[in-house]
């Protein structure tokens, strides 16, 4: 739900007349939105809750259908470093006169931030406050979003638009803001290997995976979940049908959403089928549009590549609203914490010696059938080395996109930002749990592309307990060779079949997204003629339009950087329409 507020800290009283600008911007929105006046504080939305001298506005899901009411009534003995779920929420106190604004450690909930004359703004919704700071854009997160696709900042497209990190709480009182974090995925070390512990730390994941399964449903007869064949998404569905066999209530699923395509390796009905056959729960199947289909994207708060398939994102939507549904479980998340690079090799020679470093790395070779001495230096001594000697060693993919313009890469200092934060990460012997946090920042990106106005999003993956646990878990427990998120392959035996327990494959979409790139050839004549982008100062539109050549013609790899550029210019197009 959509929600707006504002603080003076000035301390003077925010009237009808200063708060109207911002509420306007909510006349569309839920039908039930309501408005709140405390002093220095206003806020506008379908979100607002009160108790004595406190007032929340914000979205929240607390598991088992606790909302922002239950936040009020616990905000004096659990303490938010305690919370279990979904939140970005902001809380005024009228006795201190004290804001509290904070944000889930995943960065589920979205909370924007930003300073409007003499006005502390907070929305849920970036396009809420954009009509009331400076239009330019934050070339730090455009080189990030080019680069890499998404951003692990606060900041956001809009240079004077900020967010509340994930995981952290801010603070004010009149003038004096402070902002903490109070989650960090640093706070949980990977142990070293201990095959003693191996079957009790699986035993223990399985247990904290049904949790958070059943935290996450919704109620009777509202709950979906997405169904795309793979390890993730099989989980959530068999482990909800496991609950409901066992006489857990509202654990059983209404249905089950696919999107599917014909082409290529995109075709997981298989293993559909067989998720299908083993918990019998009502599957229905969309078959894939394909990218920019269906016309340019709709507006969004955030650049992103799933926004080109948002005709696709809502056949989907409305075939789980048409059946009742108002919740959709996600597989999200499991990537950026149970998966990843083996960089506790380069922890391995740290902490136990050259010959524990070189079993592992030979363990790896052989398995993906590569050379140990390549294993080896890349994971194990290359991280250990500094980050000038790192980036002498970026693999192909790794390097900047060729249609970037220099003066722009200079005018953001790109080169030592990504050279600092690609290389040397942690310091030596906890490589791969600066990594591993490293993912999780990343998370709110994807998470944001995914959010809907139809259906209410959830992560089952995310569930802070499950996450925590993973953390600690041995590294070699969650990466293997050849078999990925092993720890989740374990604890699933007997839940899935095993045709999908054992998968080592996964399906695709870059062959139907090839497809697409030379079939709506009209479209990028159009705009790449005299793109946004190229206007902005950021890419150089000649070598793109070469780039997207060279990738139909399949003499180039490099698909995700022209995707990143191809969906700015969608999103610049859309916003200025």
């Amino acid at each position: 739900m959509k929600f707006v507020c504002a603080y003076r800290p000035s301390g003077g009283p925010v009237t009808e007349a200063d708060f109207a600008p911002f509420a306007r911007a909510l006349g569309h929105a839920e039908h039930n939105m309501s408005a709140i006046y405390a002093g220095p504080f206003a806020a506008a939305g379908a979100c607002i809750a009160e108790n004595g001298a406190r007032i929340a506005v914000g979205n929240a899901h607390m598991g088992y259908g606790r909302r922002l009411p239950a936040i009020l009534n616990e905000l004096d003995d659990r303490p938010v470093e305690r919370w279990l779920g979904d939140f970005g929420i902001v809380v005024f106190d009228r006795a201190s006169r004290q804001i509290q604004a904070m944000r889930d450690p995943f960065g589920v909930q979205s909370l924007f931030t930003a300073d409007a004359q003499d006005l502390v703004l907070f929305s849920s919704h970036l396009a809420l406050l954009e009509g009331h700071v400076s239009a330019a854009y934050s070339g730090e997160y455009v080189i990030d979003f080019l680069v890499e696709g998404g951003t692990r900042t606060a900041g956001t497209i809009l240079r004077d638009v900020r967010t509340i990190p994930a995981g952290s709480l801010l603070v004010q009182r009149g003038p004096s803001r402070r902002m903490r974090p109070f989650w960090s995925a640093l706070d949980f070390a990977a142990r070293d290997e201990d095959a003693s512990s191996e079957t009790k730390d699986i035993s223990r994941f399985r247990e904290l995976f049904r949790e958070a399964v059943h935290f996450n449903l919704g109620g009777a007869g509202e709950t979906w979940s997405q169904l795309s064949g793979g390890l993730d998404s099989s989980s959530i569905v068999c482990t909800s049908t496991e609950l409901a066999r066992e006489g857990t209530p509202g654990a059983e699923l209404a249905g089950t959403v696919t999107i599917y395509d014909d082409l290529c390796d995109a075709d997981e009905r298989v293993f559909v089928d067989a998720v299908t056959a083993h918990t019998g729960v009502e599957n229905v199947k969309l078959i894939g549009y394909h990218a920019w289909r269906g016309g340019e994207a709709p507006r969004s708060d955030v650049p992103s590549v799933p926004n080109a398939h948002h005709a696709m994102r809502a056949r989907m939507e409305s075939a789980v609203t048409s059946a009742g549904g108002r919740v959709l479980l996600s597989g999200t998340g499991s990537d950026h914490y149970l998966d990843g690079r083996p960089f506790f090799i380069a922890d391995a020679l740290v902490r136990r010696g050259i010959s524990a470093g070189a079993r592992v790395a030979f363990e790896f070779a052989v398995e993906e059938k590569g050379s140990m001495w390549t294993v080896l230096g890349r994971c194990g001594a290359l991280p250990l080395f500094p980050a000038s000697i790192q980036s002498r060693f970026e693999r192909t993919g790794e390097g900047f996109p060729r249609f970037l313009r220099e003066d722009f890469l200079r005018a953001t200092s790109a080169r030592d930002r990504f050279r600092d934060a690609r290389a040397a990460l942690g310091g030596a012997g906890r490589k791969f749990d600066y990594a591993t946090f490293r993912q999780l920042a990343g998370l709110p990106g994807p998470i944001e592309a995914e959010r809907s106005e139809q259906v209410e999003m959830r992560y089952p993956f995310l569930y802070r307990p499950l996450v925590e646990h993973a953390l600690r878990t041995p590294a070699r427990f969650r990466v293997r060779p050849s078999s990925r998120k092993w720890i989740l392959r374990e604890a699933m035996r007997g839940t899935l079949p095993e045709l999908v327990r054992t998968r080592r494959d996964k399906g695709g979409n870059t062959a139907r997204t090839l497809w697409a790139m030379s079939n709506e050839r009209t479209r990028w004549d159009t705009w790449l003629r005299d793109p946004f982008v190229a206007q902005l100062g950021w890419i150089e539109p000649a070598v793109l339009r070469a780039e997207i050549d060279e990738l139909v013609a399949g003499r180039s790899k490099e698909l995700m950087p022209v995707l990143h550029a191809l969906s700015l210019e969608e999103w610049l197009r859309a916003r200025e329409n």
